[in-house]
């Protein structure tokens, strides 16, 4: 995993794949412990995830037709 700091680390496009757990045992691993040691990056990691979590539970709170909503819950997913 790359050590450099978070700015200039390409991490970041590990996170989709890893909430969306399209990432080996391994490469998941392997983020979680860079995780743990880059709090900057930890600090945005959460922040995605939990922008990710609050559009979901809105998307499953709205009054869009089926159709639409899973369309852009398949987006989200």
């Amino acid at each position: 995993m790359d050590k450099k700091p978070c700015d200039q680390c390409d991490v970041h496009k590990l996170f989709h794949q890893y909430l969306d757990r399209d990432l080996s045992n391994a490469k998941a691993e392997e983020l979680e412990a860079f995780l743990k040691e880059y709090q900057k990056c930890a600090k945005h990691f959460q922040m995605e995830k939990e922008l990710r979590d609050q559009l979901k539970e809105k998307m499953n709170s709205s009054k869009l037709p089926p159709d639409i909503r899973k369309k852009i819950f398949d987006q989200l997913s």
